[in-house]
């Protein structure tokens, strides 16, 4: 017994030495999020020129449904259809918040390493700080605004869960998104 004990301590000191050494500046490719501000016109502010023009554009109704939402990146711009604008109705104690990065350029050809990105953070409720949040996040490619994933998260902590989107969008609804192509499955586009 003690024995094991032992080899699974030294495992682990090995596993540590492992994950140091081989995460040295040298080797590992700058990443970094950076927090947008988001203008009360909708403008995104934060980004690079090359991602410019960016907005968020949230149309209300009066009852505060949220009607239509226009995402505008990179000169690209994409309307969400109603089954994702709604994400976008969050309560009014809450704040709608933006994330990016673009340190990471995939390689040529390359779904499957993350391409530049942007997070919306969309809580219904959040506790303690406003990254912990009971709602969805989408996440969209910089480039060309597809939706890269979407999940949704419980203040119960953990990971978010994967939302696929044909689970919440209607067929009709899933003809109308700009959804990006993955190694492991395709979506529409």
């Amino acid at each position: 017994m003690r024995t094991q004990s032992l080899l699974r301590l030294r495992l682990a000191a090995l596993a540590v030495v492992v994950v140091v050494t081989s995460t040295t500046p040298s080797n590992v490719a700058a990443h970094q999020d950076t927090l947008l501000l988001l203008e009360p016109d909708g403008t995104l502010s934060g980004l690079p020129r090359d991602y410019l023009p960016a907005h968020l554009r949230i149309s209300r109704s009066a009852l505060g449904v949220v009607p239509s939402v226009t995402v505008v990146l990179s000169g690209n711009v994409v309307d969400f259809p109603p089954c994702i604008a709604t994400l976008f109705a969050v309560p009014a104690r809450e704040q709608i918040r933006a994330l990016a990065s673009w340190y990471h350029e995939p390689r040529s050809g390359d779904r499957l390493t993350l391409p530049p990105y942007l997070v919306f953070y969309l809580p219904q409720r959040t506790e303690g700080s406003p990254w912990v949040l009971e709602g969805h996040t989408i996440m969209l490619d910089l480039r060309t605004a597809e939706i890269v994933s979407i999940e949704r998260h419980r203040l119960t902590g953990g990971p978010g869960e994967s939302v696929k989107p044909q689970s919440i969008c209607s067929p009709t609804e899933m003809k109308l998104l700009k959804l990006r192509r993955t190694g492991g499955e395709a979506t529409r586009r």
